[in-house]
């Protein structure tokens, strides 16, 4: 639980640290920086696939285990389905509406202003953390993870390493969008917004799923 809470905690410091070195776009060289070029990348995926990201973790994850399920001997460790598939499918899908709703707010207040009231890559970082976050802990935390060193406890495993560097990736993402790309009061109206919208509903769901 503690690496969990660090990769929130790292998130929330990586865009007050950029904020805080924010660089107006008249005071900076970006050619020279090759982190600029690292992120530029990442950046056009994030973009095109952002969204689609909790989805494919949330898919990796009940795939892996409804197989780890369907082959164990023992039915009491069969996954119950409202628990760990289709509440959190359902949470996902929900905040993914509402992103879309604010972006959409968004994009008219930018035709209608010619300026941002918030950034809108902090606000997509911030669902997409909260989910992967939540997709992190329901697999640490499960039993099957810990069972036995089977071909479907190591793939949990490796599954946690990839949502992990998705996650350091987007650490270093808010860090370059805070320092360059948004003001710091767009960034800070994106972290608040998002925080409450995503990150609080992302705890909730954990507490859905583990303490009844």
């Amino acid at each position: 639980m503690v690496v969990i809470q660090w990769f929130l905690m790292a998130w929330i410091g990586a865009a007050v640290v950029g904020i805080l070195l924010y660089e107006s776009s008249g005071h900076r060289d970006e050619s020279t920086a090759i982190h600029m070029v690292i992120m530029s990348a990442f950046d056009r995926i994030f973009k095109k696939m952002g969204g689609l990201v909790v989805a494919m973790a949330w898919s990796a994850r009940v795939a892996i285990k409804s197989c780890m399920y369907a082959f164990s001997p023992t039915s009491g460790t069969r996954m119950s389905s409202s628990e760990h598939i289709w509440f959190p499918a359902l949470l996902y899908t929900f905040q993914g509406i509402i992103r879309a709703w604010i972006y959409k707010v968004h994009l008219l207040v930018v035709d209608a202003t010619t300026g941002h009231m918030m950034s809108d890559h902090v606000l997509l970082s911030s669902s997409i953390v909260a989910g992967l976050v939540c997709e992190l802990y329901l697999i640490v935390t499960s039993k099957s993870i810990r069972r036995q060193w089977s071909i479907g406890s190591r793939l949990l495993y490796i599954l946690v390493g990839i949502l992990s560097v998705i996650l350091c990736l987007l650490i270093i993402h808010v860090y370059t969008t805070a320092r360059y790309h948004h003001s710091p009061w767009e960034t800070v109206a994106s972290i608040l917004l998002g925080s409450a919208l995503f990150t609080l509903t992302g705890h909730l769901s954990i507490r859905h799923q583990f303490h009844h």
